[in-house]
């Protein structure tokens, strides 16, 4: 049918749908059968008429349609107040396992502590610290055991407690990501923590008072945290159980569900540090009404999160669970002829890293078993790292020493030299072959480069480069941490013109140097990522798992030691593994950027076949 045609049998309809949407009272009915119509319409006209006005004014009606549709549309109720009556209790009742998991973690690691102290009385010195243990024994000595409820200042002290209790719910809820294991974690180190703390108190015959002061608030700071647990698991089941899903769905689902849990436990976390700070203080106060609050406290808990969600689960929700209706995936496949910036280069990163993860698996496997049978032979003495709390002057400290002396300690540990070259050449060479598949979808190739072809033709400039960039680590500590940051992405760049073009160094520092602070602000991103998830492997929370372990197995010390040795060497050589191809891929995406960028290589092809298209066509 020709566009005139199309146009002179639908235009009195058209004309008809206008005046409808003109009035101010509208039929939803009609509304709603006006819309399928004109849908209709505009699909005929995308197939047979693209690039006519007709397509543009029936894509306009159907806007104007879906608006009148929606802005017609009353609401029953608030999204607030659905969200607590009906969304939340239905995320809750949805996560009831993983919920259940974390009280029965944290309940446990309360027991461990509780025993732990019992056992050992200076137990609770390692976990409190001396300061705080002596402050309180000076406290009891004085008649008033829970003074440091009353040391700060009201408002201060209560912007510093929910501070610090935010961090540590969020903190046991991202955590999750780590396979669940990060969550479970810090359960375990807090739920000690509180064991010990209470225990120390009956300990010194004042345990009844401080039951009625610490759970004042503590009824709902626990609950918070231990809700916060089952949050973390649900994030983390995502990763571990992605069922008929991809895993990225499965944990895009699983990410909505614990940061709506999350946003359920903000006010209550809130509302422990009003309590803590503005009535736990008062420890005067009458132990009835003390105990009815605690009670109070935990009947809410019990009521909104537990009984609530299954007495609404007997009855039916009224609005069904849509976070499962994700969008198919696509296939993805990276555009190589576009020019990306920083933030674009490292979101593609992470789509690459996640679409190659098992052979990169594979490969990071080989080389912590590798390591860790070196680790073994020339660690004689053992090996423990010393634990670093979370901050950006540790993470450095740690960049600095501890992955120095571990990895690159080439003085004393030559072997480490031609190891090192080894894994980064091994991992380096995963890495551009997955890259290389990648390219060769992109450009419509038949075949992708099989990984043995693909090793021999390329592996030695692997080793050259990765024994070039082990060559800086000879230099003194400050020394070599300026060249890395100078030179690494000029060695990572290379590695990836190293395959697409003849090894031309020159041109590599020339267009890494010439793309500018694009370069070195990936760079620092990514490495300061790594850090941070480096720096989690030696916090406090794997040690004190670590000890415990030690504490409850019937092993002599020096078996106990050599499994430590052996468990952190993998671990470390394992997250090492896992984190440096990050960026490797990074900067093999961005070769393609910064090519293009000096050379326009394919804008200029582009331009040559339009000019082909031109002479085809007779034009």
């Amino acid at each position: 049918m020709k566009e005139s045609a199309f146009i002179n049998q639908n235009k009195e309809k058209w004309q008809s749908f206008e005046d409808i949407l003109d009035k101010k009272e509208k039929d939803p009915d009609k509304l709603s059968n006006l819309y399928i119509q004109v849908t209709d319409d505009l699909s005929y006209a995308r197939t047979f008429y693209p690039n006519r006005s007709v397509r543009y004014y029936l894509n306009g009606l159907a806007q104007r349609v879906y608006h009148s549709i929606y802005k017609n549309k009353k609401a029953t109720r608030s999204r607030i107040v659905e969200f607590w009556q009906e969304d939340l209790p239905h995320t809750v009742y949805e996560s009831r396992r993983e919920l259940i998991f974390s009280f029965l973690m944290f309940l446990l690691s309360f027991l461990i502590g509780w025993l732990s102290s019992t056992n050992d009385p200076d137990f609770v010195r390692s976990i409190l610290g001396d300061n705080y243990v002596n402050m309180t024994l000076e406290n009891i000595e004085k008649g008033d055991p829970m003074a440091v409820y009353k040391s700060h200042d009201m408002f201060e002290m209560m912007l510093m407690i929910i501070q610090n209790n935010l961090q540590v719910a969020f903190l046991t809820f991202v955590m999750g990501v780590v396979f669940a294991i990060g969550t479970v974690g810090v359960l375990l180190t807090n739920g000690i923590m509180v064991g010990a703390f209470q225990c120390f108190f009956f300990q010194h015959a004042v345990g009844m008072e401080s039951v009625l002061t610490i759970w004042l608030h503590g009824t709902l700071e626990i609950s918070a945290i231990v809700i916060a647990g089952g949050a973390g698991l649900v994030l983390g089941k995502g990763l571990l159980f992605p069922g008929t899903l991809s895993r990225m769905q499965a944990f895009l689902i699983s990410a909505r569900r614990g940061m709506k849990i999350m946003a359920g436990i903000v006010p209550i976390i809130v509302l422990a540090g009003i309590i803590e700070s503005v009535l736990t203080r008062f420890t005067e106060s009458p132990a009835l009404v003390r105990g009815i609050f605690i009670l109070i406290s935990l009947a809410f808990v019990l009521g909104y999160f537990v009984y609530y969600p299954w007495r609404r689960s007997r009855s039916g929700f009224a609005q069904k669970d849509h976070e499962d209706r994700l969008p198919p995936q696509q296939p993805h496949v990276t555009d190589f002829s576009v020019i990306r910036n920083s933030s674009a280069a490292f979101t593609e990163t992470f789509i690459l890293y996640g679409k190659y993860f098992k052979p990169l698996m594979f490969a990071v496997l080989i080389i912590s078993i590798i390591y860790t049978i070196t680790h073994s032979i020339i660690y004689t003495e053992g090996f423990r790292p010393v634990i670093l709390n979370f901050s950006i002057q540790n993470i450095i400290t740690f960049m600095a020493v501890r992955l120095s002396n571990f990895f690159f300690d080439f003085s004393n540990y030559p072997l480490l030299f031609p190891l090192n070259v080894l894994a980064f050449s091994l991992l380096a060479i995963t890495v551009h072959w997955c890259i290389s598949r990648e390219h060769s979808k992109w450009s419509g190739q038949d075949q992708s480069p099989g990984f043995i072809p693909f090793f021999i033709r390329h592996y030695w400039k692997m080793v050259i480069i990765s024994a070039l960039f082990q060559a800086l680590f000879f230099l003194p500590v400050f020394a070599w941490m300026v060249m890395a940051v100078l030179a690494g992405p000029v060695l990572l760049v290379w590695f990836r013109q190293g395959v697409e073009e003849r090894f031309d160094p020159w041109r590599t520092v020339n267009i890494a140097f010439g793309y500018g602070i694009e370069t070195y602000a990936l760079f620092l991103v990514i490495l300061l990522l790594c850090l941070i998830f480096m720096s989690v492997m030696i916090s406090p929370i794997l040690f004190l798992l670590i000890d415990i372990i030690s504490w409850n197995l019937p092993l002599e010390p020096a078996v106990i030691m050599n499994g430590l040795q052996y468990f952190l060497s993998f671990l470390y050589s394992l997250v090492f593994g896992l984190l440096l191809p990050l960026l490797f891929f990074s900067f093999g995406i961005q070769y393609y950027s910064m090519a293009e960028a000096d050379g326009a290589q394919n804008l200029l092809k582009q331009i040559a076949q339009l000019g082909n298209d031109k002479k085809a066509n007779g034009k």
